[in-house]
C-alpha cells in the first residue's frame, strides 16, 4: 500500500473519475456486474489489512467506516432508481446514467467527506482530515457502493419488469 497521502488522492480520483464515466456511458446489464465492485472492494481489503498491521486505529475512525459503509448502501438505493434502464429489441438490457446519477454520487462524496470528519470528532479523537486510514478504506467503500447499486439495478429491473428478467446477478458472465 501507498503511504503517500497525494498519491492516495490522486489514486483515488483516478478511480473515481474512471467509475463515473462507467455510470453515464450506455452499458449492458450483465450477470457479472458485480465482479468490478468486489475487485475494488477487494483491493481495498487488502490496503486496510496492510494499514492495520503499522496502525493503530481509533474506535472513531472504526465507527466512521460503520456509519461509511452503512451510508454507501442506503445512498445505492437512489442511485441504481436514478439510472435509466431499458431493453432492446434483441432481449438484452441495456442502463445509462442520468444527472441525477452524478448527483447521487456528490452526494456520497460529500457524505463520506463529512462521516470521516465528524464521527472520530464526536469520540474526541483529532480531526486533520484525509487521513491515512480513509485512504485505506476508501476502496471498500467505493466497491460496496458500487455491489449494492448493481444489486438494487438487478432488483429493480426484476420488480418493473416481472417474468422478462431471467438472469440475476451473480460472478459470472
Amino acid at each position: 500500500m501507498n503511504s503517500n497521502p497525494a498519491l492516495i488522492v490522486l489514486e483515488v480520483i483516478a478511480v473515481i473519475a474512471f467509475i463515473l464515466w462507467r455510470q453515464v456511458r450506455t452499458t449492458e446489464v450483465a450477470s457479472g456486474a458485480i465482479r468490478g465492485p468486489i475487485i475494488i472492494g477487494g483491493i481495498g481489503l487488502l490496503n486496510l489489512s496492510q494499514f492495520m498491521r503499522h496502525h493503530v486505529v481509533a474506535s472513531g475512525e472504526i465507527a466512521a467506516l460503520v456509519v461509511g459503509l452503512l451510508l454507501a448502501v442506503a445512498i445505492a438505493w437512489p442511485r441504481a432508481h436514478s439510472m435509466k434502464v431499458w431493453r432492446d429489441a434483441d432481449g438484452r438490457w441495456f442502463k445509462r446514467g442520468t444527472p441525477m446519477t452524478i448527483v447521487w454520487w456528490a452526494v456520497l462524496m460529500v457524505s463520506h467527506v463529512a462521516v470521516t470528519i465528524a464521527v472520530p470528532a464526536a469520540f474526541g479523537e483529532k480531526v486533520s482530515g484525509f487521513s491515512a486510514f480513509d485512504g485505506a478504506t476508501i476502496m471498500v467503500f467505493l466497491g460496496v457502493s458500487l455491489a449494492a447499486q448493481a444489486l438494487f439495478t438487478e432488483h429493480h429491473l426484476q420488480r418493473c419488469f416481472p417474468g422478462q428478467r431471467i438472469s440475476g446477478i451473480s460472478l459470472a458472465k
